[in-house]
């Protein structure tokens, strides 16, 4: 079976990098007292692929990274990005999920376009450069998708152990 995999084109339409005021006095602590602090940053991403209705394998395919202030206070930099990219899809037989292949496709092209911007924008910041690390894609159960838009499976990606 052949299948062919076009990339349509590709966009960031939110992009925001905060640099954290209170992170100078955070690195100025002491290595036990980093230890006890966990300064671990929790970063939360998800993945949202739906059929645009233009054919059948045609899909928009949006990646959403997070740093959030809440949640991680004691980060460097709190981060909001996303990227969205259209796929289309060309397949020689059946496959009974085209919406999984876009999902892990576009997964395969946004984190890493995602990575290398925050390390690009970081780079030139008070903190120096962050990376978000590498990331592997994990599906939920329907149960715990978003109820705001029912009708697009949600994928959450998760970052992987260094």
């Amino acid at each position: 079976m052949k299948i062919q995999i076009k990339y349509e084109d590709h966009s960031f339409p939110v992009i925001q990098v905060i640099a954290n005021p209170d992170f100078p006095k955070l690195a100025e602590n002491t290595e036990s007292e980093k230890a006890e602090s966990g300064a671990d940053v929790h970063i939360n991403s998800s993945m949202n692929v739906s059929n645009t209705g233009e054919g059948n394998a045609r899909y928009l395919c949006e990646l959403r990274i997070n740093v959030d202030r809440k949640e991680s206070p004691k980060a460097p930099y709190f981060i909001e990005m996303l990227s969205l990219c259209y796929l289309q899809i060309e397949t020689s037989g059946q496959i009974k999920d085209l919406e999984r292949l876009a999902a892990d496709a576009a997964h395969r092209m946004l984190y890493p376009a995602i990575r290398e911007m925050i390390l690009n924008l970081t780079a030139r910041q008070p903190w120096g450069k962050f990376s978000i690390g590498l990331s592997t894609l994990n599906s939920e159960p329907a149960e715990q998708a978003s109820n705001t838009q029912p009708q697009r499976k949600r994928i959450r990606t998760s970052k992987a152990a260094k």
